[in-house]
């Protein structure tokens, strides 16, 4: 049979359908980041095109607030970014849609009003604030929404026009910290976890309607006693403290196929276990005790599944998947215990896995085959979002606004860039084409090459507008209606109050620091109300109070001072109260004991009631060794007055400030130090950086070994000015 010859016009016009019809694709590919960790549940993206150095301006598309709190990760359709949040202070849970071109939130959807939490006396201090009401990350298809809030509701909303399509409020478990576990899916069901401490148990339902395909119990058993006696516990002084803490899980899923069969690899707590999608039937089982409260979501990479765990033991293992039943002794490939992630996924990319660990930063590679270490990297920061591969990078951003972006290398790798957000990123990233999409804790960004925020609008985020209560300005604020409001609003302050624990007027205070309202009346020292007092303030811890955001500490030192010195005098040796922690600082806050030593950074300081208020920018809480002169930076008598070249060691750099221990100095003409050598091998504090050597102060870590040109203007002052020269010297 003769085949006819097409027009050559028509021949070409095919090929450019095909051609635009597979760009069309590939596209949507890129753009559809719709579940947790992308399209494939690895953190891969196929884009080509991502910003590589950006900051509150540069390569910023735009950024938005996001109502609320959630640490849900963003996903992808099309034009649409959906992400859900919570509030606990109003009792609902949302789905937010913002539109990607625009930068504008188009739907804004109640998906519940919350189901009144109890909290276990045991984990008072994990509970509310380890996360938010929104941390598991939703699913978004071409018709539908997946929603999950985990013990408060799953729920299915019409993409297009919000609707709620079905819900089930029946899946409850009891879980102290608020659950994790993320919904995932395939052409017909979509399964989800639930792991509490009373009852685990996991949970297939159908897209359409919500019904339960099948459920089954997790039926974990481990003798508890004898992991805690094998790391050195006592069971009767030492399990009793959060009880079945062991039982908490918070993984998402994995779907595979293994040699043309399907699994849905499920972490529990102590146990990954592979189940039959259709049927909800046990395939086998992995043991791992001591490794519970998992968060990382596991990998499927060369015939393997990569599990990772936390709890009092933090695992890596490869497991083959071909195995039945109980295949702890059988099947696992290689197995480690040293700086797993714990809580941040992370990615394989040919035979090198990537990754880096929860607290402290360091990243890692591994032979993924084999789990031999290649290469690893202190980044800094504690890192509880997910890293990110694109074109042959990892992007990998920190709780302390940090994104570094590294070559996927099985060299040590270069530093592409560090960039420096003013932000906390607890969310994994998403991608939509060419953009990268951060969540913050407080603000979505979209990063895309070629666009500029003009510097009104970066300025108009370091100097918000002040907050007002019942609509009036912060000078005419009525406190007594404030009050009231806040008792109808939030629980936790009005439980406390009707308990005895805090007073009208004590809470009348906190608003007062909270919103800022009160002002300077007179010169310092004369007539003191809140004066700024932005320091960095080391002392002992004495109270906390997680509800109120408050804490006290007997004051040893302050350093770091920027204007009204006085206050230094006026609460060294002195109880102080911090007002205004929130977010995770409350969950660093949670972690430092009475009579350790921490730092804060306050802000403001109102002498009436021997109180400062948490720092605005450039957040410090955490726990610090007991306070010693020589360990802070504070100088010898015979070193201050001065001027000329040091160099040392880095051993913190932040804030713009770096503390650094001297190995050697070149006073320069004008220095009034007596004793210039007293210094050697002693550490001071250096500041300035934000006015000179900014953008080289981003390259700036811990360990680095740098040359600087300081001045000590000031004697009385315990820090010294970075001036005109900063070298990194190379090891």
């Amino acid at each position: 049979m003769l085949r006819k010859k097409l027009p050559i016009t028509l021949f070409f016009s095919l090929i450019a359908i095909a051609t635009g019809l597979k760009t069309l694709h590939a596209r949507e590919m890129q753009t559809n980041w719709n579940q947790f960790r992308g399209p494939h549940g690895n953190g891969i993206s196929s884009a080509t095109d991502l910003p590589i150095e950006f900051d509150e301006a540069k390569n910023v598309r735009w950024k938005i607030p996001t109502p609320n709190e959630g640490w849900s990760s963003p996903v992808v359709w099309g034009n649409e970014i959906w992400l859900t949040t919570g509030s606990d202070e109003k009792k609902e849970l949302r789905a937010i849609c913002v539109d990607l071109q625009r930068g504008k939130i188009v739907k804004n959807i109640k998906v519940f009003d919350m189901i009144e939490r109890r909290v276990d006396s045991a984990y008072v201090h994990d509970s509310p604030h380890l996360n938010s009401p929104a941390t598991p990350t939703a699913v978004v298809e071409e018709s539908c929404v997946f929603v999950s809030f985990g013990s408060q509701g799953i729920a299915c909303l019409d993409r297009k026009t919000g609707d709620k399509v079905w819900q089930r409020r029946d899946l409850r478990i009891y879980q102290p910290v608020r659950q994790g576990s993320s919904p995932i899916v395939d052409d017909r069901n979509l399964y989800v976890a639930y792991d509490g401490t009373d009852q685990q148990f996991f949970v297939a339902l159908d897209k359409k309607t919500g019904d339960t395909v099948w459920k089954t119990d997790r039926n974990v058993s481990t003798d508890w006693d004898a992991t805690l006696r094998s790391r050195g516990f006592t069971p009767e002084k030492d399990g009793g403290g959060k009880p079945n803490d062991n039982k908490k899980s918070f993984a998402t899923a994995t779907l595979i196929d293994a040699d043309g069969k399907r699994q849905l690899i499920a972490p529990a707590a102590e146990a990954t276990i592979s189940y039959d999608p259709d049927t909800g039937k046990e395939l086998w089982r992995v043991l791992h005790p001591g490794g519970f409260n998992v968060a990382a979501r596991p990998i499927h990479a060369h015939e393997m599944i990569y599990v990772f765990t936390s709890g009092l033991t933090g695992y890596l293992m490869s497991i083959r998947p071909d195995g039945s039943g109980n295949v702890t002794d059988t099947h696992i490939a290689w197995s480690t215990t040293k700086g797993t992630p714990n809580i941040p996924s992370p990615v394989i990319v040919d035979d090198l896995l990537f990754m880096v660990t929860a607290k402290g930063g360091i990243a890692r590679c591994l032979n993924a085959k084999t789990g031999d270490e290649i290469w690893k990297k202190r980044l800094g920061g504690d890192h509880w979002a997910s890293p990110m591969y694109a074109n042959g990078k990892l992007y990998f951003s920190s709780k302390r606004g940090d994104v570094t972006v590294l070559y996927a290398s099985r060299e040590e790798p270069k530093l592409l860039a560090r960039n420096r957000m003013n932000a906390s990123f607890i969310s994994s990233p998403a991608v939509a084409g060419c953009a990268l999409i951060l969540r913050s804790t407080t603000h979505l960004y979209c990063l895309s090459r070629g666009h500029q925020r003009s510097e009104a609008e970066v300025a108009k985020d370091r100097n918000e507008t002040p907050r007002t209560v019942a609509g009036k300005k912060q000078s005419e604020v009525d406190w007594d209606a404030a009050y009231e409001k806040l008792l109808k609003t939030n629980a936790a302050v009005r439980n406390k109050v009707e308990s005895g624990g805090a007073t009208k007027k004590q809470v009348i205070a906190w608003l007062k620091q909270k919103n800022g309202a009160a002002s300077m009346k007179g010169k310092p020292g004369v007539e003191r109300g809140i004066v700024n007092f932005y320091a960095v303030v080391i002392g002992r811890l004495k109270s906390k109070d997680i509800e109120l955001g408050e804490f006290t500490f007997d004051v040893d030192h302050v350093s770091s001072m920027y204007g009204n010195r006085w206050v230094k005098d006026e609460i060294v040796g002195k109880t102080v109260k911090v007002t205004g922690v929130s977010g995770q600082f409350l969950d660093k806050l949670l972690q430092i004991k009475r009579g350790e030593t921490l730092k804060v950074r306050s802000g403001s300081y109102l002498s009436t009631e021997k109180t400062l208020t948490f720092g605005p920018k450039f957040h410090v809480l955490e726990r610090t060794t007991p306070f010693k002169p020589e360990d802070f930076g504070v100088p010898p008598k015979g070193f201050r007055g001065f001027r000329g070249e040091l160099t040392g060691k880095i051993v913190e750099a932040a804030g713009y400030e770096v503390l650094l221990q001297v190995v050697a100095l070149k006073p320069a003409s004008g220095s009034k130090a007596a004793k210039a050598d007293t210094i050697k091998g002693r550490r001071i504090r250096i500041v300035g950086f934000y006015n000179q050597h900014r953008d080289l102060f981003a390259d700036l870590h811990e360990g680095d070994k740098i040359q600087v040109s300081v001045v000590h203007p000031i004697p009385g002052y315990d820090e010294f000015n970075v001036t005109d020269v900063l070298k990194k010297i190379k090891k």
